[in-house]
């Protein structure tokens, strides 16, 4: 049997498992989406929120940061020319807008209901890709693809679309962010299990990192959340009756 090849942009046959030039390896694209929470700083940051800023889920959050790159360093990494630098950026562009999203679902859309959001999200999204999808796909997909991308589009995008929604109305838009740092682990254990990759130490070592430094960044180092100081409308003033109580007439009295 011949091996595999492709064809290269300059027209030329290569072997299909030479890398090519323009494209990201998969563990540096977990690194660079893994910024999507510092990035979520930054935004915060810049409107006025300082809490994130709080030495102890700061660290967190670099302590995962190192945690991802612990686990998804390799060879190839960091690759050279300029192709892949326009990659670097496409991801860190996209990076970017994963941080930007939580904040306009928590301040714009906040009254609007999750499951309306999504829809219309994901039926613009696929219109635009509708005209590239029908330009390149010449085949009838098989039955695992088919099987693979609805499992992808049901329970990768849907599901998880309402559970991230559901997650930034509990915790904000800060901190929802902290699961991209659980991400590459997710994919070396899925593919252990799946495909029968061996563990690397990288995991071994980087993974208790990732865990602690999430736990610092969302909580502050706190076992137990601190209760939220009661509002104005919860406190009951000397002269107002508690519930079921008859109303006192203080007016004066005749006499």
């Amino acid at each position: 049997m011949g091996s595999r090849v492709r064809i290269g942009r300059d027209g030329r046959a290569v072997p299909a498992s030479q890398p090519r030039r323009d494209a990201v390896a998969s563990g540096l694209t977990g690194l660079l989406v893994a910024t999507v929470p510092l990035f979520a700083v930054i935004i915060a940051m810049l409107r006025g929120d300082r809490s994130a800023l709080a030495p102890v889920r700061l660290g967190g959050l670099l302590l995962g940061f190192v945690g991802v790159a612990v686990v998804v360093v390799g060879p190839g990494l960091f690759p050279h020319g300029q192709a892949s630098i326009f990659a670097i950026g496409e991801v860190m562009l996209t990076a970017l807008l994963y941080a930007i999203a939580p904040f306009i679902v928590a301040h714009k859309l906040a009254q609007v209901p999750s499951i309306g959001t999504i829809t219309l999200a994901l039926f613009a999204t696929g219109l635009g890709y509708l005209p590239a999808a029908l330009l390149t796909q010449h085949e009838v997909p098989t039955l695992r693809s088919t099987v693979s991308l609805v499992l992808l589009g049901v329970i990768c995008t849907a599901v998880a679309f309402v559970a991230f929604f559901a997650l930034i109305r509990e915790v904000g838009p800060v901190r929802a962010p902290l699961f991209t740092y659980i991400n590459p682990v997710v994919a070396i254990l899925l593919g252990a299990l799946v495909l029968a990759e061996p563990i690397t130490p990288g995991l071994l070592m980087g993974f208790p990192l990732i865990i602690i430094g999430c736990w610092f960044a969302a909580t502050g180092g706190r076992l137990r959340p601190r209760p939220s100081p009661p509002s104005a409308s919860d406190v009951t003033r000397p002269d107002e009756p508690l519930p079921g109580e008859p109303a006192r007439d203080e007016s004066p009295s005749a006499g």
